[in-house]
């Protein structure tokens, strides 16, 4: 994958205090709404959410779960990952870390530590490869009984990756009552705080054919981020070809586009995809965003507003509020 413009992170107050905001209202929906409208309306699971702030110099970004984006850039040329997968894999280390702090947590038949392979009681006294909360790598372990009796909290890699042999997510909202074989309540090794990334969007001149991709993971677990590219590239060529005047119509035949490559077709064998790989079975939901008017401010009477009063210099906050109210009194003494 290539750059050809680097996002960077900003420092600055009013950034910091969006990420703070974004940070507690997602806490909040989850211990508290979400938490109060589970046990009042025995609602059962968990769901997924993604949020993208488009500010006047910046993008925020608070990824949760497996929905991700990414920024089609420089002329269809590039890729810009903007979040990324949250799986008992990737989060490892923080949930090892809590494991660690309170153990009471496992329960009689899980263990913290994570091993390379599935032990077995002949493995008893031999050295085998483990990680633990505080390792990027892998070091020996001499395997006690323990350590085969105990299954693993973290199995399997990638997207078959498993916390305590449930959930494939660590990060979403709700599961309040999710249980994992034994009753150990998962819900603890769960967390709504977001990963909040911040893009610059104030570096570079945006065109048409630069766009803003957000999907669920229905999408991203049979695309890779470069044959959405690819897509998007098909989708522009298929519009140059028909000399279409590329009105904001092309935007909604890339999303399209993008759910039949994941959706595939139905065939002998069942839904293929167009390389005959098994096709996304999961509810898919593609966001398309051009990026070319991402530094232009609203204009009054953008959402359809008709009273008088808008200029060229008004400002569009305080413009779609709403007209000023009238003053109660002509002068200053009351009357």
């Amino acid at each position: 994958m290539t750059l050809g413009w680097a996002a960077s992170l900003s420092p600055s107050p009013q950034s910091c205090w969006y990420r703070g905001q974004l940070e507690e209202a997602f806490a909040e929906m989850d211990e508290t709404r979400f938490a109060a409208s589970c046990h009042l309306h025995s609602i059962k699971g968990g769901c997924t959410a993604i949020v993208a702030l488009f500010l006047p110099a910046e993008t925020l970004r608070g990824p949760r779960r497996r929905l991700s984006s990414i920024l089609v850039a420089n002329n269809l040329q590039d890729i810009i990952p903007l979040s990324m997968d949250f799986t008992p894999e990737t989060d490892r280390k923080r949930l090892q870390t809590l494991a660690f702090l309170q153990p009471q947590l496992l329960g009689k038949h899980f263990g913290r530590i994570e091993f390379q392979r599935r032990l077995r009681k002949k493995d008893l006294g031999q050295k085998v490869l483990f990680r633990d909360r505080h390792m990027s790598g892998w070091s020996y372990r001499i395997v006690s009984g323990d350590d085969v009796n105990r299954v693993p909290m973290i199995i399997g890699h990638g997207k078959r990756a498993r916390l305590m042999a449930t959930i494939g997510t660590t990060r979403g909202f709700g599961d309040h009552d999710l249980e994992a074989p034994g009753g150990q309540w998962i819900k603890p090794f769960l967390t709504p705080i977001p990963e909040v990334r911040v893009h610059e969007l104030s570096t570079h001149k945006y065109t048409e054919r630069e766009v803003f991709i957000m999907a669920s993971d229905g999408l991203w677990e049979r695309l890779t981020n470069e044959e959405a590219l690819e897509c998007v590239q098909q989708t522009f060529r298929d519009f140059e070809e028909e000399k279409d005047d590329k009105s904001d119509r092309i935007y909604t035949a890339i999303a399209h586009n993008l759910v039949l490559a994941a959706r595939g077709t139905l065939g002998k064998k069942g839904w293929r995809t167009a390389k005959e790989q098994i096709a996304s079975g999961d509810d898919i939901t593609v966001f398309v965003v051009p990026l070319m008017h991402a530094q232009t401010k609203p204009r009054p009477g953008c959402l359809g507003e008709t009273f008088e009063g808008a200029g060229e210099n008004t400002d569009p906050i305080a413009y779609a509020s709403g007209p000023p109210e009238p003053a109660l009194f002509e002068n200053g003494d009351g009357h």
